[in-house]
């Protein structure tokens, strides 16, 4: 389930428009689109999101269901707290020397075998639930409730909208002095939000500068955003 592919999109300057004393940039901004993956065989997907749905942190994403497995682990954790249980009397009975060390040694190597297995079924249930790891926007959703979830086959794709995205620009001196005032915002979908200055270097008398800007919800594939410095 957690195992994951990301794919990284280059920033790129697009066009370059004047208004006034304001300089506005169209560009695409730099984020990664991650793949979730069923991890083992299911009977049937009880959860999965639909394209263009928002998890917040915290909630679950996806649920398989696998009952098969569900009751090998209830049989696996019957048998350790058994185990358990008799290892505890074989301690008092040691001391008693009314066991011998072997039977002792016995008990504790079966113990541990049965909480080895147990903690690997526990690994395989926790595969079956995905929670978001942050705020979530789901792009695509290559499964339906009620399929069978193959082993290694996608369920969905996703991106991370609680971590600000970056896009860059180059801008001319006197455009990075407007912008080191705080005058800047991008434009997403009709809605203005206001940028910060990551990182810049200069080359050849300009400056590439890496802007940052929160994005909630209004995310899409490939998007163009515009980016105006001031007023």
């Amino acid at each position: 389930m957690h195992k994951t592919l990301t794919i990284i999109l280059l920033s790129l300057l697009s066009s370059n428009t004047l208004a006034g004393d304001k300089v506005q940039r169209v560009a695409k901004f730099e984020y990664s689109e991650i793949i979730t993956y069923a991890s083992l065989e299911s009977e049937r997907i009880e959860i999965i999101p639909a394209q263009g749905s928002v998890v917040t942190k915290n909630n679950s994403v996806i649920l398989l269901n696998n009952e098969t497995l569900r009751i090998k682990h209830q049989i696996a954790t019957n048998r350790y707290l058994k185990s358990d249980l008799d290892l505890k009397r074989s301690f008092l009975l040691i001391q008693k020397d009314q066991i011998s060390k072997t039977e002792h040694e016995n008990h504790i190597i079966n113990n541990k075998i049965l909480q080895n297995e147990l903690k690997l079924l526990d690994k395989k249930i926790a595969n079956t639930m995905f929670y978001a790891p942050e705020d979530i926007l789901i792009l695509s959703a290559f499964a339906k409730t009620g399929e069978l979830a193959k082993i290694n086959t996608p369920l969905i794709e996703y991106v991370d909208i609680s971590t600000p995205l970056s896009i860059f620009v180059k801008l001319l001196p006197s455009e990075f002095t407007t912008l080191r005032k705080g005058l800047c915002s991008v434009e997403l979908n009709h809605a203005t939000t206001p940028c910060t200055l990551n990182k810049f270097s200069i080359r050849d008398g300009l400056y590439e500068v890496f802007l940052d800007f929160n994005n909630k919800g209004a995310l899409e594939r490939h998007q163009n955003v515009m980016v105006s410095i001031g007023k």
